[in-house]
């Protein structure tokens, strides 16, 4: 029998694996993680609905290159987890941003149904 703890720490696990898998562009397995009608908002920017959208908004990325990311923090509520953390890319116009974010994960019978990203821009340099 799984413990609430158990799951949680499937989760965290779940989103460590996603970090780690957009740190090096593999949306495949990201999208793996994922189920059909997946939704995910970064706020002020995109409400993406079902993988396909999803795997657009990826697609569409592929010129801009790979971020850095430095995950932070992982808490586990229940069947959400929150991660925070900075990271290093270029924006659209090519040009470098740093920022800081914060994704809430919700997460049913292993895969993500929900996450909402809250992004910040940073003036100075992060990590480096």
């Amino acid at each position: 029998m799984e413990t609430i703890h158990n799951v949680q720490q499937q989760n965290k696990a779940l989103v460590e694996k996603f970090d780690d898998a957009f740190a090096r562009g593999d949306h495949k397995t990201i999208l793996g993680m994922m189920s059909e009608d997946v939704e995910w908002k970064m706020l002020g920017e995109f409400h993406l609905k079902g993988k396909n959208d999803i795997a657009e908004m990826f697609k569409s990325m592929e010129d801009m290159g790979l971020p850095e990311i430095w995950p932070g923090t992982k808490v586990a509520e229940e069947d959400r987890i929150v991660s925070e953390g900075v990271m290093k890319g270029l924006d659209k116009e090519g040009k470098i941003f740093r920022a800081a974010y914060v994704d809430s994960y919700l997460i049913q019978n292993g895969r993500i149904i929900e996450l909402t990203s809250y992004v910040v821009t940073l003036k100075e340099n992060v990590n480096e």
